[in-house]
């Protein structure tokens, strides 16, 4: 949600000028002093096309010592359920080159920690070059060539203007919102904000491309909060630091709170008017990150490679019920966007296959098992020891910094009856999951996700993960801790007190 806040701040900025660095000029590369942009540019119709997009980034006033990384990153790959983000080591030079899979033309986040960031379109078979300084200041990205340089240059000015401006727009958009008092008069402070934002745009003086980008993120964000009014304003009111949240409980108290000050009903009846949105009517849309976001308000009439597009993700996703799986992929009139879905298809099978053939490792043994029936079964395969579950997912940190801790009463147990079993589901991709369990000793089952659900909120009564639960030999739940624990201590005082019963 936050990142959806700031793609809002982003387009209420007017454009700088694209030669805000020029004063510097004399002390760049030869190459780059006279750097040409086109007068115009136009984003593609959507349309797949597997390559790979170069970026080349030059970074001037480096010193090697800070050890600077390249990010590339910020959006999820058509094909691929994983998002992407990946950090490439600058060289001594300060330059780095990076080649990124696409199959479609993308909007990634790029940049340098602690330098900046911004966002860069990148196609299949393209290169991108971008100058940067490290000094940091009012102008980091310096100057953009190759594919689409004039449009990655506004994008980077308006991008690096709205981080500096950020709280000040956000305090306006929070005073005003806090001012309306009823669902009605946040509706017309919404689309007054929009209305302005967009004229705004209209008038700046860059690329098409540009403008339309920019366009489509203001449409997106007045979808969001007339959509899902409760959660976007939730995130405003914690950036401002209006509310502050403790526990799951917290957050979703507030949420139902603030949900009510816009009902979703009141949202889409205000969306009518605004059917013609680019977002969901232009085949350019899915350039643009938004677009990915807002499927659930696509339009029947929606350019019907776009639907494609979103349907064959969203299956590859895992974001519709499984009972509508078939009608959906067969909803698909583009045969590469079919394809899209059956090579995920192959490559997951072929992964399938090269996990389960690991002894320890249990996919879809459990499927058909009911929830309250999972942990029976699976303690039913290790009679007569003491077993440990650990819940968790790959991209829960606290869960990875529990693995490790644990390593070492792993290895001073492993000549005891003691297993460890550690438990996900498909809100884990199967690749990160496969990749990482190498490094995890113990028995790994892939659960469905309401057998997760289960064992997590109603035989655990936990809200979070790492959550750990110890069976004795008898089947009987002996301890059990939710969260990160920073010692072994509580766990291994755990097992102690189980074992005796196996007769150690």
């Amino acid at each position: 949600m936050r990142e959806r806040i700031l793609i809002l701040l982003v387009a209420m900025l007017a454009t700088v000028s694209l030669w805000a660095g020029d004063k510097g000029k004399a002390t760049w590369p030869e190459e780059w002093r006279n750097v040409k942009y086109a007068k115009q540019e136009v984003l593609p119709d959507a349309r797949i096309s597997k390559g790979e997009a170069v970026v080349k980034v030059r970074l001037l006033n480096y010193d090697p010592s800070k050890k600077l990384e390249l990010m590339v990153g910020g959006f999820q790959p058509l094909g691929q359920k994983e998002s992407f983000h990946k950090s490439y080591p600058l060289a001594d030079d300060g330059t780095a080159t990076v080649r990124v899979p696409l199959r479609l033309v993308r909007t990634a986040i790029v940049g340098i920690e602690d330098v900046a960031f911004a966002p860069v379109l990148l196609a299949p078979g393209e290169t991108v070059e971008v100058l940067m300084d490290a000094r940091g200041g009012d102008c980091c990205f310096l100057a953009f060539k190759g594919y689409m340089a004039r449009t990655n240059m506004e994008r980077a000015a308006e991008y690096e203007r709205c981080e500096r401006d950020r709280e000040t727009i956000s305090r306006r958009m929070y005073d005003g919102l806090q001012q309306c008092t009823t669902p009605d008069e946040r509706i017309g402070f919404l689309r007054h904000d929009y209305e302005q934002n967009i004229a705004r745009i209209r008038k700046m003086k860059a690329t098409e491309a540009t403008r339309m980008l920019l366009t489509m993120e203001e449409e997106a964000m007045l979808i969001d909060w007339l959509g899902v009014f409760g959660g976007v304003y939730l995130d405003l009111a914690q950036h401002m630091r209006a509310v502050s949240i403790n526990n799951e409980e917290d957050y979703k108290a507030l949420y139902r709170q603030y949900a009510d000050l816009l009902p979703v009903r009141q949202g889409a009846e205000a969306l009518a008017p605004f059917s013609q949105y680019l977002i969901m009517t232009s085949a350019k849309a899915p350039a643009c990150p938004a677009f990915w976001r807002v499927h659930g308000w696509s339009r029947d009439d929606a350019p019907q490679y776009s639907r494609d597009l979103m349907n064959a993700q969203r299956i590859i996703q895992d974001a519709v019920d499984r009972s509508a799986v078939d009608s959906i992929y067969h909803s698909i009139k583009s045969p590469d966007c079919r394809a899209l879905v059956d090579d995920f298809r192959a490559e997951q099978q072929q992964a399938e296959q090269a996990l389960t053939s690991q002894g320890g490792v249990y996919l879809h043994d459990l499927d058909t098992v009911a929830p309250e029936r999972v942990v029976p079964e699976i303690l039913r395969r290790y009679p007569g020891r003491v077993v440990l579950f650990d819940l968790w997912a790959t991209w829960c940190g606290p869960c990875r910094m529990g693995h490790q801790t644990m390593a070492p009463l792993k290895e001073d147990l492993k000549n005891q009856p003691v297993v460890f079993v550690y438990l996900t589901n498909d809100t884990s991709p199967m690749q990160s999951w496969g990749d990482m369990i190498k490094e995890i000793p113990g028995e790994h089952y892939y659960l469905t996700r309401p057998q997760f659900s289960y064992l997590l909120e109603q035989l655990y009564h936990s809200q979070g993960i790492p959550t750990y639960a110890l069976y004795a030999p008898d089947g009987t739940l002996a301890w059990q801790h939710i969260g990160y624990m920073e010692t072994n201590d509580e766990a291994s005082a755990a097992i102690e007190r189980a074992l005796p019963a196996t007769g150690k």
